[in-house]
């Protein structure tokens, strides 16, 4: 049976090991939809170091840690458009060889727990519409489909659903 891995607060030296996993998650969910330069050019940009350390610093982010590696992660702020109590899961991922042990589903209830404790009362997120792995895990988690968009990636155009789940 695969090790159970500890779900804590990111850290600064985290950062490295989190650009690892959003690559691998990326390359898993998107190079049948983007194309393999995409999403390295997508990676580098929103996973760049100094962003992320940011993100750890200012942000709700956990990992999911096997001591030796990271495995998972996700991230979640105050919606910035919106003075409503709602946050947004602005990013979640797991190594795609640990898919389907629970690890997605526990950081996500960690997030929530997060984002409940900070007075948050709503949780939304964008995911591309073709992400059907995406679409099929925050819809089995009781997120539904706000809307659809259009969003730019690396010069191209790609459809994205909004979701969004009630916490309390």
């Amino acid at each position: 049976m695969a090790e159970d891995p500890l779900i804590r607060d990111a850290e600064r030296g985290d950062a490295e090991r989190i650009r690892t996993v959003a690559r691998d998650g990326w390359h898993a969910a998107y190079d049948g939809i983007l194309g393999e330069d995409t999403v390295d050019t997508v990676v580098d940009e929103w996973y760049e170091i100094d962003g992320l350390h940011a993100a750890i610093d200012e942000t709700l982010f956990f990992v999911a840690d096997l001591g030796d590696d990271l495995v998972g992660f996700a991230n979640a702020r105050q919606f910035p458009e919106r003075d409503d109590g709602s946050f947004e899961l602005v990013r979640i991922y797991v190594c795609p060889d640990h898919w389907n042990r629970g690890i997605g589903s526990r950081l996500l209830e960690t997030v929530t727990t997060a984002v409940i404790n900070e007075g948050g009362d709503r949780l939304r997120l964008f995911v591309l519409a073709d992400n059907e792995v995406g679409v099929a895990f925050y819809e089995s988690h009781g997120f539904e489909r706000l809307g659809e968009a259009e969003t730019a990636l690396d010069g191209g155009s790609y459809r994205e659903y909004e979701y969004g789940k009630r916490l309390r």
